[in-house]
Order: structure tokens, then sequence, then C-alpha cells
């Protein structure tokens, strides 16, 4: 097994460049005057652990794909960006290591769009695959991504034998599909029933819901179930709240986004963004998915309160509220993709902001304000919009208490 280096090991002396080159194929550069990995997050010591140790050393992350972080939202991946880069890291996204110069020793990185890097140090993190060939060449089934086929028992197609680890595909708990990540959470739960069963026991491995969570910097970026894909039945509702009582030092906005199936109110997905208390919210609502507690739910789930670590009324508990008025018709909720460019909605700004195409009516105005928007309702429905979406959430139930025809953007304009 190869040696962990830790970032102690480094001498950062006075030019310590750190290149890093992210998973699904990215490229990292610790530049020792230029160039470490911030890729490997999830497995090694987090890259920004290692810009706070070291705040000497220039650390260029290198990403060949459109952004870092793919499995997330772009509004997660963007925040993820910018916290980075306030700690210091410098980021490509786009471009394809085309050459490496210096010999035995990497010294300088040529990209295809010209640009050139000067580095001391180069981690490469080209992603995983899972390895089968041993099971493979003995007849043992795979899936099309090369993982190892296993039942509920995590019994192979080969007599007797069983597997676990990061080279099976499991079922996922909420699409039914299977699917692989290279998880430690995933390599466990096969573990304990793969063990059972060759033991002579029967247990049964449940779905999967792929939760995952990494830290940027000061920005903490976590998922669970299903996140992805555009599907008319799924609805999504996106709201910013306190971690804590804001009366506390230390309190910041959670941005949490679940997906609900818009006929039965059930949670299938999420994704959380802050800091302190992310990991808290997405343990809550990954339980939530496996227990198929719908969006209702959610709203009166009594959850731990104290100043320090929450609010009374938690983020989760508002999402639940906010999905399950915009379920009820109270308050729909738009997101940006149906908003933009739409020609029978009219967009009104009630954090007081005019922008493009839209009017602008106060929140604490809008009650006084009536009149003007029946006026505008009759150009077609209106659309709430806010900085972090509470605002426009709280016109839409205010405008639709007197008969008229709205909703919010879900998503804010953050």
């Amino acid at each position: 097994m190869p040696r962990r280096v830790d970032s102690d090991d480094l001498d950062p002396g006075p030019h310590l460049d750190v290149v890093g080159i992210p998973e699904e194929p990215g490229l990292l550069s610790i530049e020792l005057r230029e160039g470490i990995d911030l890729a490997s997050e999830s497995v090694g010591e987090p890259a920004d652990g290692f810009l706070r140790r070291r705040p000497k050393l220039r650390v260029t992350l290198v990403e060949r794909g459109e952004r870092i972080l793919r499995d997330f939202s772009p509004r997660a991946s963007l925040r993820a960006h910018e916290s980075l880069e306030a700690a210091g890291a410098r980021i490509l996204a786009k471009v394809n290591l085309i050459s490496v110069s210096g010999g035995k020793i990497a010294r300088e990185l040529r990209f295809d769009d010209g640009t050139t890097l000067p580095v001391d140090l180069v981690v490469v993190a080209a992603g995983v695959e899972p390895c089968t060939e041993l099971l493979r060449s003995t007849g043992a089934r795979t899936h099309a991504d090369g993982s190892l086929w296993i039942d509920s028992r995590c019994a192979t197609s080969l007599p007797d034998v069983y597997a676990c680890g990061v080279a099976v595909g499991v079922e996922h708990a909420v699409t039914g599909k299977t699917f692989w990540t290279a998880q430690a959470a995933v390599a466990d739960r096969t573990a304990q029933v793969a063990g059972a069963n060759a033991a002579g026991g029967d247990e049964k491995l449940r779905g999967m819901l792929g939760t995952s969570i990494v830290r940027a910097s000061d920005v903490v970026l976590a998922r669970t179930g299903w996140t992805s894909g555009a599907d008319p039945e799924v609805g999504a509702a996106r709201i910013h709240a306190p971690n804590h009582d804001s009366f506390l030092s230390g309190a910041s906005d959670l941005s949490v986004e679940i997906h609900f199936d818009r006929r039965q109110g059930r949670l299938l997905g999420a994704e959380v963004v802050g800091g302190p208390g992310t990991d808290k919210r997405v343990d809550v609502l990954a339980a939530a998915i496996l227990g198929k507690l719908g969006v209702s739910d959610l709203a009166r789930i009594d959850l731990a309160y104290q100043a320090p670590f929450a609010v009374a009324r938690d983020a989760v508990n508002v999402a639940g509220t906010v999905a399950s008025a915009s379920r009820s018709g109270k308050a729909r909720a738009y997101s940006a993709a149906e908003v933009e460019g739409a020609k029978d909605l009219v967009v009104v700004d009630v954090d007081g902001k005019r922008g493009r195409g839209a009017s602008a009516i106060p929140l604490e105005e809008l009650r006084g304000s009536l009149p003007e928007l029946r006026r505008l309702a009759e150009k077609g429905a209106l659309v709430f919009r806010s900085e972090t979406g509470r605002r426009g959430y709280l016109a839409a139930c205010i405008a639709r208490g007197s008969g008229i025809a709205c909703g919010y953007l879900s998503v804010g304009t953050r």
C-alpha cells in the first residue's frame, strides 16, 4: 500500500507551488514556487487544510471539465470555487494538459489553451474505477461500468462467492437502479452483509443513497439521494436559513435544496451547502429519504434545539414547509429555467431591486401595492423574485391570499 504523504512532510521553503489535478479526470498543482491535490478532498487531507497550514504555498487546481465538483449543482460548485479562490487557490477549468517538461522532475506544465504553469510538485488524481479483474476472469457477472454484480445478500453470480467493498455495484434507494461509488460507507455496509451471509446468516442489503460531503475552505457541500435530471413529476424547493440563532456569534446561512415527488410528496433527494451544521442537515435528510418521509413530515419533524446549535424552526423544517406550500398550490415554486424567456410570466423583485424585465416592489410595501399587482397580473402570472427565495415565497403567499395568480423563484438570485 502506498504511504500517505502528509503536508507536514513538505518543506514549504521560500517558493512552494502545488498543482492539483482532480478526480474526474482533473489535475492539481502545488507550485513549491507554485503547485496539492484539491480533488482528493473526499479521501485524503482536504486541500483547504493544506492551504491553512501552509499559507505561503501557491496552489493551482486544474480541472478538465466545465467546473469542479460536478456531482453537485452548478450553484454549489460555484460556491466551492469562490471559497477556494478566497483561500488563495487558483483554479483553471476547461483545460487539457498537453505536455510536462523538466525531465524526471516536473518543472512546467503546458495546457491546450496556451497556459504554462511552473511547478515543484504535481499531484494527479485522475479518478478511480472498480478493480474486478480477478473475479471477472473467472466468469463473475459485472455491470457496464466494470463494477461487480451482487444480489441483496451480496452474493456474486459465482457459487458461494460473496463480494463487498468499493468494487461492487449497489441499488439506489430512490431510483432502484444500480450505481457504483467508491465510498467507505458502501464498503462498510456491503462488508457487514457479505460477511454475515458467508458465515451462514441471512442479511439483506438495503438501497443506498450515495450520500457525500466535502469541504472547500469555508464552505461545506453535501448531497444525498436523487438530485439530478429533469422530470416534470419531480418538484424542487430551495431555501436559505441560519445554522443557529443569529444573536450568537458564528451564525451563517445554510442553503437547502430538496427534491420531491409532486404527486405523493415523498422526499427524493437533497443538497445542503453552508458551514457548520451542513453535515447534520444532510444526515437528517438522508434518514428521511430512507424512511420514505414526505415533505409535510419534514415540516413537522421535531429536531434538537438550543441556540448555539440550531433555530427553533430548523432549515429542514423550512424546506419541508416551502415544498408543501408548492405542492398545495399555496405558493407555486418556479425554477430559473421556467422563468427565463417566458412571455406569460411577470417578474416582480421584492428586494426592491429592478432587473432585466422585472418590476420592483419591496416586500414591506406589497400589501399596499395590491392594485398595482393586479394590473401587472393582467399581463400574466406573477413570479416574485428575491435574493434567497424567502421574501419571494412570503410575497407569493400574500398575493395568493388576495386572489392573484402567482408564484416565486424558488432558487432565489443568490
